[in-house]
């Protein structure tokens, strides 16, 4: 069962390149770039998305992160949960 934010991140995902939210919840680790069409304009209507979905901002060093609905997921809790980048990888 998904999450809030994989809910709310697969509805963004699907908006974007047109593939069903079902299909996205089913297997969250697709890569969006290789396994699921998305391009690179495609990329930045995501961001977009996302930042206005989710009322926040994605800093360029966590944008690598994004490429699968869990790897999106993952990071906008992150990022919702600490704000301030303290528990930034690395």
């Amino acid at each position: 069962m998904a999450t809030a934010v994989e809910a709310k991140v697969a509805s963004a995902i699907s908006g974007v390149i047109g593939v069903p939210v079902d299909r996205l919840l089913v297997n969250p680790d697709s890569n969006l770039t290789e396994e699921l069409g998305l391009d690179s304009q495609g990329a930045v209507l995501l961001l977009i998305a996302l930042e206005k979905e989710f009322k926040m901002k994605v800093p360029a060093d966590r944008m690598s992160e994004l490429v699968s609905l869990r790897s999106i997921a993952i990071t906008v809790d992150d990022l919702l949960s600490h704000p301030n980048g303290l528990n930034t990888p690395g």
